[in-house]
C-alpha cells in the first residue's frame, strides 16, 4: 500500500489548562487518524500496534476506537483534547485479578513534555480509586522509555519489579517494568511487596469470597426452584 503523507499539524501554543478530557468515540476516528498520521513512527516506538499505522484509512480507526471504547465501565477510554485537537489517548485495562486495572496512554510528539501524561494519568488514577474502588493502579512500562518512568515517578507509583516480555515497538527492548500505585483505602492490605515478590495471597479471600457468592446463589436458585413448585402445586398445574 501507498504510505499516506504525514501533514504535519500546527497546533498553536497552549497551556495545560486549555486541556479537557473526555471519552474517545468512533466520532474521533478522524482526530484520531490526524493524531496518528503525524505520529505513526513516534508511536511505534513503543506501541506493536502502531507499526502500519501509517497505512490506516479512516475505518480502521474507528474501528480501532470502538474496540476500545466496547470494553465498557469503568475501562473506558479517554481523549486529552485541545480544541478539536486530539493530543493524546488514555484507556483503562484488565489487570490479572479483580483488584486493579492498567492505565495505558500515547501522547503525540507535538505534545509531549508538556506535562500532560502526568496530569491526565493523576486524574485517572483517582477516577479509579475514588469511583471505581480499586486497590491498585499498575502501569507496564518499557525499561527504555524514560519519559514514561519519569511520568510514573512523578505520579506517585513506585517500581515493583522487571520482567522479560515480547519486544514491543521499534525501541522496545524485551525488559518491561512493573509499576504500582496502591489505594490508601485498599482493604486487602495490597503492599508493594506482594508485586515485587509474587506474593498474591492477599488474593485467597476474594476468591474465597466469590466462591461464597457463586454457592449462595446456586442455594438461592435451589430455593427459588422449590418455591415455584409449591407455588404450581397449589394451583393445581402440577402433581
Amino acid at each position: 500500500p501507498q504510505k499516506n503523507k504525514a501533514i504535519r499539524r500546527f497546533i498553536p501554543k497552549f497551556d495545560i489548562g486549555d486541556i479537557h478530557l473526555r471519552p474517545l468515540t468512533s466520532a474521533d476516528a478522524f482526530a484520531h487518524k490526524r493524531m496518528c498520521d503525524f505520529n505513526s513512527d513516534y508511536f511505534y516506538q513503543y506501541l506493536g500496534f502502531a507499526e502500519n499505522i501509517q497505512y490506516w484509512n479512516l475505518g480502521q480507526h474507528k474501528a480501532w476506537l470502538e474496540l476500545n471504547q466496547s470494553v465498557g465501565y469503568p475501562f473506558e477510554n479517554y481523549g486529552a483534547f485541545y480544541e478539536d485537537n486530539l493530543l493524546g489517548s488514555f484507556s483503562y485495562g484488565r489487570t490479572g485479578d479483580l483488584l486493579g486495572t492498567q492505565i495505558c496512554y500515547y501522547i503525540g510528539r507535538e505534545s509531549a513534555n508538556m506535562g500532560i501524561a502526568t496530569e491526565v494519568t493523576n486524574v485517572l488514577v483517582e477516577k479509579a480509586f475514588t469511583l471505581a474502588g480499586f486497590a491498585y493502579v499498575e502501569l507496564h512500562i518499557d525499561s527504555s522509555n524514560i519519559p514514561s518512568q519519569k511520568v510514573a515517578k512523578k505520579t506517585g507509583f513506585e517500581l515493583a519489579k522487571e520482567y522479560s516480555s515480547e519486544k514491543i515497538g521499534s525501541k522496545g527492548t524485551g525488559t518491561m517494568q512493573l509499576w504500582i500505585r496502591t489505594n490508601p483505602n485498599n482493604q486487602h492490605g495490597i503492599t508493594l511487596e506482594n508485586f515485587k515478590n509474587d506474593d498474591y495471597k492477599y488474593l485467597i479471600p476474594v476468591y474465597q469470597n466469590i466462591q461464597t457468592a457463586i454457592d449462595s446463589a446456586s442455594q438461592m436458585k435451589v430455593i427459588a426452584d422449590k418455591l415455584n413448585r409449591a407455588k404450581l402445586a397449589l394451583a393445581g398445574k402440577i402433581p
